[in-house]
């Protein structure tokens, strides 16, 4: 699950990239068919530009160990503006930063490091998954289909919790039969998991 930090500053480059025509973009791209490394946003323009987003939400999520994929033309880091004022100095010059939808400052054209198919795939495969997203949470059999597997589930641990319960009965029964009072009591305080 996103964080609320995440969510907003996807929303804000969304809209900052929106606002020009001819850009194309999408969220959480997968680089390569099979790739270990992925574009937090990615975008291509009608003038054969790409640009690489990486979402930071704080100086530890800055500073972790996961890959920051800058592959494009021109790469980003879109961050919070409390974020920014600290990690400021620690940014490459070629990189250009997002604060929110403000461009904060821009970025230096570079060569891409991949091979344009590869993105272009890439991009395609993306846009494809979200849509395919779309259509399952629009799509009313797919919701009804989804609806009746929780149903089921639902059924399934009702039934279960029932078999348990009656399970422990039955050994709260036997034990107190036996004159073990204080095992029994152990069954009912938890020997076995509660309902």
């Amino acid at each position: 699950m996103k964080s609320k930090i995440t969510l907003d500053l996807e929303r804000a480059i969304f809209c900052a990239t929106r606002k020009r025509i001819g850009v194309f973009g999408c969220f959480e791209v997968t680089i390569g068919f099979m790739g270990r490394e992925r574009v937090d946003y990615l975008t291509y323009d009608s003038k054969g530009v790409w640009r690489c987003y990486e979402i930071k939400t704080s100086v530890k999520d800055f500073h972790s160990k996961n890959l920051n994929t800058f592959v494009g033309h021109f790469n980003y880091y879109v961050l919070t503006p409390d974020v920014y004022k600290i990690v400021r100095s620690e940014i490459p010059r070629w990189i250009g930063v997002y604060s929110g939808e403000a461009l904060v400052r821009k970025p230096l054209r570079r060569a891409l490091t991949l091979r344009e198919n590869i993105l272009f795939e890439s991009l395609l495969r993306s846009v494809h998954r979200e849509a395919c997203k779309m259509w399952d949470n629009e799509n009313p059999d797919v919701v009804l289909q989804k609806e009746t597997e929780i149903k089921r589930q639902r059924a399934e641990l009702r039934e279960k919790s029932l078999r348990e319960h009656d399970l422990q009965m039955n050994v709260y029964t036997y034990l107190k039969e036996k004159g073990l009072e204080q095992d029994s009591q152990q069954v009912l305080r938890g020997g076995f998991s509660q309902v």
